[in-house]
């Protein structure tokens, strides 16, 4: 609803997207989504309307239907981020549903799918966290862990928080001490950090 919120700020949504969106805010969610079904047949934003529908979808815990769009939408438009980011939302519902013999295939694409919106997009930090996530749960090595915790240490740098920068620097070596890139950033930190007590 969101996506729809911008069209019409940006004057890009026609007089159909007004009565998906004025449906979805009297919470009349099937009516909604009927009109989205209807738009589908006529409207060449196709890849717009399946991301939508699989929002109603996966909003309703229909997760299986919020699949089938979010992949649908992904072909339609194979060079938007935001719909790998929820596809592997999805593959991650699939695999807390499946049974122990799947589990590991939704895990896995899961994973493929994080990695797909980061290529795509690589500021998108939800999929970035959602990723270092995936490694430091999944079943996995010491070294996966620490890579993680690298990683988040980047993203704090970034942020300029030192602190939980440096927390997770120490945490990446304490996973896998032999790690040169979590090591010199913590020396990069110490030697910034006497500079200013000089």
């Amino acid at each position: 609803m969101l996506t729809l919120w911008i069209l019409f700020t940006m004057g890009k949504a026609d007089a159909s997207l007004r009565q998906v969106f004025d449906a979805f805010i009297a919470g009349h969610y099937e009516k909604a989504e009927a009109h989205l079904q209807t738009l589908l047949k006529t409207s060449s934003d196709k890849d717009q309307i399946h991301f939508l529908l699989g929002r109603l979808a996966a909003w309703d815990g229909r997760t299986d239907d919020a699949f089938d769009h979010f992949e649908k939408a992904a072909k339609f438009s194979p060079q938007n981020a935001d719909y790998y980011w929820w596809l592997a939302q999805m593959y991650g519902q699939k695999a807390i549903k499946a049974s122990i013999f799947r589990k590991p295939g939704h895990a896995r694409n899961t994973k493929k799918s994080l990695e797909k919106a980061i290529v795509l997009d690589p500021e998108h930090i939800d999929a970035r966290f959602r990723l270092m996530g995936y490694h430091l749960y999944a079943p996995g090595s010491d070294r996966t862990r620490g890579n993680a915790y690298n990683r988040i240490g980047e993203i704090y740098l970034h942020q300029n928080e030192i602190q939980k920068a440096r927390e997770a620097f120490q945490t990446a070596l304490k996973w896998r001490p032999k790690q040169e890139s979590a090591r010199k950033a913590l020396e990069k930190l110490d030697k910034e950090k006497n500079k200013l007590m000089e």
